[in-house]
């Protein structure tokens, strides 16, 4: 049972990982010269989730141990979380929304607001001044915004 409930998760996850592929491709940055472009990290997390949900489809663990209960409420969650997160990145813009996603997830994890609040500040800006900054990808300043 625990193979077919591998398989089954897989499955599921494989979908997730076309459904996000596919909403990145509404991602743009206005520049032409851009080769990468806003998408790429999106896309790189939709390849990435796919090639996991294939091993978990093609090599299934014989022994699995499922969440049950209030693990599994959290991980649905989290899922949620991300899933929100690709659908609102372009309406709110990268900033703002990396800022909620990681907030409610320190939230999720046990974290106090504060200090929360303060991991989602700090690696959303980690994350703009490597992706933007450093790499030159340019991420969506947020339709909501004016972008």
């Amino acid at each position: 049972m625990n193979r077919l409930s591998d398989r089954i998760v897989g499955v599921l996850l494989l979908v997730l990982a076309i459904g996000y592929g596919l909403a990145t491709g509404s991602f743009t940055s206005g520049f032409f010269s851009d080769s990468l472009g806003p998408a790429a990290f999106p896309r790189l997390l939709a390849i990435l989730l796919g090639i996991a949900s294939l091993y978990l489809i093609l090599r299934p663990d014989p022994d699995a141990d499922w969440p049950r209960g209030r693990a599994l409420i959290h991980q649905l969650f989290t899922v949620g979380v991300l899933v929100a997160y690709a659908f609102l990145l372009e309406l709110l813009g990268f900033l703002p929304t990396t800022f909620i996603a990681l907030t409610v997830i320190a939230l999720q994890l046990g974290r106090p607001l504060g200090a929360a609040a303060l991991m989602g500040a700090l690696g959303a800006l980690g994350l703009f001044i490597l992706f933007d900054l450093l790499l030159g990808l340019n991420l969506p300043l947020g339709s909501l915004f004016g972008d």
